[in-house]
């Protein structure tokens, strides 16, 4: 997905991805939390203090903490030289990232950015495991079972035809 330059591949992988926030089902436009639990933005609106639910997993049962959300964003801003990262630009603005513990990130922005929530509730923007991006030297381009942590895992797809995907019970939200 980060790789992606069209939106147009993204739409089956988000079933079972999530984001550190996502858009409001009810209006597309406010963004509301996904797997972050809550968030701060400093007095001068250059840093942003994220805090992750407790107790999230990807579909694989390893935990997911703020070490997956660094990974993640590293590579989209400082992507090895082998991977595409069509979004490294959006992201120009964040001079530093903070592991604060395992359920506090912070990023550290140059100058207030309006926009930067909605940068991170976009659909290609999802967390990834560290474990995993390490696992495949960064470059997940021809994987296609990436373990996620949203609603949906994927179970298998067949080109241009189907994906098929099963409810993933750890879920953080329950119906």
């Amino acid at each position: 997905i980060i790789q992606s330059g069209s939106t147009s591949n993204v739409f089956p992988p988000f079933a079972w991805n999530a984001n550190l926030f996502r858009f409001s089902i009810l209006d597309s436009v406010t963004v509301v939390p996904d797997l972050a639990e809550s968030w701060e933005f400093s007095d001068d609106s250059t840093e942003l203090t994220v805090r992750l639910r407790p107790g999230l997993t990807f579909h694989d049962g390893t935990t997911l903490d703020t070490k997956d959300v660094h990974a993640t964003y590293d590579r989209i801003i400082n992507p090895p030289a082998d991977v595409a990262s069509v979004r490294k630009a959006q992201f120009e603005v964040v001079e530093s990232m903070e592991i604060v513990d395992p359920l506090t990130f912070k990023f550290h922005l140059s100058e207030p950015k309006g926009l930067f929530l909605g940068l991170l509730a976009m659909g290609w923007n999802v967390i990834s495991s560290d474990e995993f991006l390490k696992e495949h030297n960064y470059n997940l381009r021809r994987v296609d079972n990436q373990p996620g942590a949203g609603p949906f895992k994927f179970r298998s797809h067949e080109q241009s035809e189907l994906w098929e995907l099963d409810r993933f019970d750890s879920y953080w939200q329950q119906p």
